[in-house]
């Protein structure tokens, strides 16, 4: 974008690459997806286990337990609280990204910097399926391609939401199926998805975690009383605000 006198300087890796493809879309030319190397995380992997249904008696035990993750061999956090303790915190991530390859054996997540538990009811909402969290890590060595804030979700806890548990762990195997697609595909996708860092399900309690970069949304305008009372300019490439 020379002759338009714009810079990628700032922006992430894939922006000039991205903006590459849609030059050649524009011009009618073909072109041929980049190669990608095969993840470490997939050679690491062991298979998905199938699907356990409990009872909700069982359920409501089992869940309380952190057990090891069928994928990785890991146990893991459940909730925001213990991504931040003592228990697992950085060390534990450390352990987790070097398992799935995401981050170098001579890099380790040196600080949890902090915890933002994301709205699931409410204007905005984070959706619904899961509880979900923001947390922001320091790295020993710091990298452009590692993200600090990285988007984390986790199944609800069945003692705070019974009803909404009890529909995503018993009735059917929504979260392994959603790992494994980031784990398997997002990679070969010919679009920009949000990096994975680590994924793994327990099907003996049904406890999962699964854990991505953070899409930089853009802040919203304000509407009130049905007129806009603020209007956000967007710049080439910044990712437009979700909707509430």
């Amino acid at each position: 974008n020379e002759e338009l006198k714009f810079s990628y300087e700032g922006y992430p890796s894939w922006v000039p690459k991205v903006a590459a493809v849609s030059r050649l879309y524009r011009s009618g030319r073909s072109f041929l997806p980049n190669q990608e190397e095969r993840p470490a995380r997939l050679l690491n992997a062991q298979p998905l286990q199938p699907h356990k249904r409990l009872t909700p008696s069982q359920l409501q035990e089992m869940s309380k337990k952190n057990l090891p993750g069928c994928l990785f061999g890991l146990t893991f956090p459940k909730t925001a609280d213990e991504m931040k303790s003592a228990e697992f915190g950085a060390e534990w991530f450390t352990k987790a990204f070097h398992a799935a390859g995401t981050l170098p054996k001579d890099n380790r997540v040196a600080r949890v910097v902090g915890v933002r538990v994301l709205d699931v009811v409410g204007f905005d909402a984070a959706g619904g399926a899961a509880m979900k969290a923001i947390v922001t890590v320091e790295y020993l060595t710091p990298d452009p391609e590692l993200h600090t804030q990285l988007f984390v979700k986790y199944p609800y806890l069945y003692e705070e939401h019974p009803s909404w548990r009890k529909e995503l762990s018993m009735y059917g195997d929504v979260d392994g199926p959603e790992i494994r697609a980031q784990m398997l595909l997002t990679h070969l996708f010919p679009f920009r998805t949000a990096k994975f860092y680590f994924g793994d399900v327990c099907r003996e309690t049904t406890n999962w975690i699964l854990i991505s970069e953070t899409i930089p949304f853009s802040r919203r305008g304000r509407v009130e009383n049905g007129k806009v009372v603020e209007q956000v300019e967007y710049k080439p490439y910044q990712i437009l605000p979700v909707c509430g």
